[in-house]
């Protein structure tokens, strides 16, 4: 014969104080058999244990929801860690959390794995043939935040789009670009594609500065001009030094490459500014001249109709070089 077995009743710590509390696990709502060292014993859900696991819920979502950000003010900040690296270590503490409390809820009602493993296991074959993009950006987003190929704050480059990774979370990460704009990328695409990460290991990067100047230039004037320039710029970084190059020229130019090494990506399009206006100014000062194309137009013919309309212009104008013949009235 089975043995009947009840639940510890949750009103024993105010059983005392609020005696009100004990008919809750006098109130079954349900019961489930399980089997403990061969002996089949019925155990009772109540009211009680059903609310328990109401507020279990709630403070679990109020606690996924607050502890993390409280765990990363006061904890992880301690620590020489980075933002990035805080961010990933309070999303994990975040996704624990909720999972603890959400098998604590189902186990208060009654609810125990061996009797719904295979329940979970057939779901879970459904979700996956259904939802394949959606768990594929899942398991991503937990691969991005242990492996952390990209981290919050981080300049990223993926595809045509660039900008500062300010979000990560279970289906996408949020990327926000020079605009201002913010971009939800899945995360399937931060594992499965290219993606350029501009601060991974530093963010110091390289600009590549073009300078094209006339044949008959001083090259060691030029690239004098051009070194000053680079190093009178307080976000031209010294190591690694900055260099001049001429790297050849064409039919009307000495074609230079300045390379300058900088932080922060943020700071490209300002050095370029302040190098191309500097460079301009110091060009002019030292009568060094910028080249730009020039082509020669030689007419080695020309179509008859045109000639004799050209010369009646000219006759018209009474031209005395207009062609002999011209009727100039």
């Amino acid at each position: 014969m089975a043995a009947r077995a009840q639940m510890i009743p949750i009103s024993t710590i105010w059983s005392d104080t609020l005696p009100a509390l004990q008919l809750l696990d006098h109130i079954t709502l349900w019961q489930y058999a399980t089997e403990i060292d061969g002996k089949t014993q019925l155990t009772h859900v109540t009211l009680g244990a059903l609310l328990l696991a109401l507020a279990l819920g709630v403070v679990t979502a109020l606690a996924g929801r607050n502890l993390p950000g409280f765990l990363e003010i006061t904890v992880l900040r301690r620590f020489s860690m980075d933002a990035g690296s805080r961010y990933a270590m309070a999303t994990l503490f975040q996704y624990a959390i909720v999972i603890m409390g959400l098998l604590g809820a189902v186990a208060l009602v009654g609810f125990r794995w061996s009797s719904i493993q295979w329940l979970v296991a057939a779901v879970g074959v459904g979700l996956g043939f259904g939802l394949q993009e959606i768990f594929a950006n899942f398991v991503s987003g937990i691969v991005i935040l242990f492996e952390r190929p990209v981290r919050v704050g981080d300049t990223v480059t993926v595809g045509t789009l660039t900008g500062t990774v300010s979000r990560i979370r279970t289906r996408a990460t949020t990327v926000t670009d020079w605009d201002n704009k913010e971009v939800v990328i899945p995360n399937k695409t931060f594992i499965t594609e290219t993606v350029i990460n501009w601060t991974l290991t530093d963010d110091i990067t390289r600009l590549v500065v073009h300078v094209h100047v006339a044949l008959d230039s001083d090259t060691d004037l030029a690239e004098k001009l051009i070194m000053d320039v680079i190093r009178n710029e307080p976000v031209a970084l010294e190591n690694p030094a900055p260099s001049v190059f001429l790297v050849g020229y064409d039919d009307s130019a000495l074609k230079y490459e300045a390379r300058i090494f900088y932080h922060d990506l943020y700071n490209l399009l300002p050095l370029q500014h302040a190098i191309y206006k500097r460079m301009h100014a110091a060009f002019a000062a030292h009568d060094v001249v910028v080249s730009f194309p020039q082509q020669d137009l030689h007419l080695r013919s020309i179509d008859d109709s045109f000639a004799d309309v050209l010369g009646a212009k000219r006759g018209g104008r009474g031209d005395e070089s207009a062609p002999p013949g011209t009727d100039r009235g």
